[in-house]
């Protein structure tokens, strides 16, 4: 297993990590655990289902509606390209509020070891990555 890590983590900080998707409803949760790792969890979620779910059931919704508000920006970028604008991709995209994916980007990049991100190159990977995606989603690859 490999795991980066998006800032520095002092010496003895104990890391944590899911052992399964955190947004699926205790029962399923607790018998995953019991039949992968052979062990009853009695953190306090899994010991509160009721409430634990239903914040679960919240954050799943709210991140998941966030991954399709990324999405729908997909049709709007093919448009772009198609009416020859493939130049202002990243003006545009940072216009109409999709500035978040030059943050991701760059947030990925440090914690995958770069010393540190040249803020222009990142746009323009962002705008070279956006092509490569619109393109592939054109030809269905």
């Amino acid at each position: 297993m490999y795991i980066s890590a998006c800032r520095a983590i002092p010496a003895g900080t104990e890391l944590t990590m899911y052992y399964r998707d955190p947004f699926l409803p205790s029962s399923e949760r607790r018998a995953a655990l019991l039949a992968v790792y052979k062990f009853h969890c009695a953190c306090p979620s899994c010991l509160s289902p009721a409430s634990s779910d239903k914040r679960r059931l919240r954050e799943s919704q709210h991140v998941h509606g966030r991954v399709l508000r990324h999405l729908m920006c997909i049709p709007y970028l093919m448009q772009m390209c198609a009416e020859g604008e493939e130049d202002d991709i990243g003006s545009n995209a940072e216009a109409e509020g999709y500035e978040g994916y030059k943050r991701m980007l760059r947030a990925w990049r440090l914690a995958n070891g770069a010393e540190e991100v040249d803020v222009r190159r990142v746009e323009l990977s962002e705008e070279e990555m956006t092509r490569v995606a619109v393109s592939r989603r054109r030809t269905g690859g």
